[in-house]
């Protein structure tokens, strides 16, 4: 079992396996799975930095067509919901989180990269109907720039990061030969 998994991580840190894991990781994280795609950009970016635009734009491609999905599922429920005999009212928090969703309209999924709140942005927005090109502009962007400001926070501090982790990680080791506890007591 730890093979396969050594041969698979393997396979991922290439460049090229690598992208197509940030592109289809980026579209499972903006879907409804609790999953997160900046560990796996900020990971491949320390073995890969040489592809740090390539890495952005596949994962901000995929996390967009996540978000597309979570529209169209919006929008599917909606048609569901009006066909079906459940013409109920709405909820009073679903009511004032839709007044103003249509209130701002699509520029308010800049902040679709939110986590909680930003997958049912694009589910609302598809309910909503919201224009559906300026709803993925305004995703497109909001995910890029997230993904741009995280990563070059990254290899601007990955130096930095790099000694630090070693300094500490000798520091424990040395700890641990001495026979100390890690805040050096015995």
């Amino acid at each position: 079992m730890m093979e396969w998994i050594t041969q698979t991580f393997a396979l991922l840190s290439t460049p090229e396996w690598g992208l197509a894991g940030l592109l289809l990781l980026g579209f499972l994280s903006a879907s409804l799975l609790p999953l997160s795609s900046e560990p796996a950009v900020l990971a491949y970016l320390g073995f890969h930095p040489e592809y740090f635009w390539l890495a952005i734009c596949f994962a901000s491609l995929g996390n967009t067509l996540g978000g597309a999905l979570n529209y169209w599922l919006g929008a599917q429920s909606l048609t569901l919901w009006e066909s079906g005999n459940q013409r109920g009212p709405l909820l009073e928090k679903q009511k004032k989180i839709a007044l103003r969703m249509q209130s701002v309209g699509p520029p308010l999924l800049l902040l679709a990269w939110l986590p909680i709140v930003g997958d049912p942005m694009c589910l609302m927005a598809g309910f909503l109907k919201l224009p559906l090109k300026p709803c993925m502009a305004y995703m497109a962007a909001g995910k890029c720039l997230r993904y741009l400001i995280l990563s070059m926070g990254f290899v601007s501090l990955e130096p930095f990061l790099k000694t630090w982790a070693l300094s500490l990680w000798t520091q424990l080791m040395a700890w641990h030969w001495a026979g100390l506890g890690p805040l050096g007591l015995p």
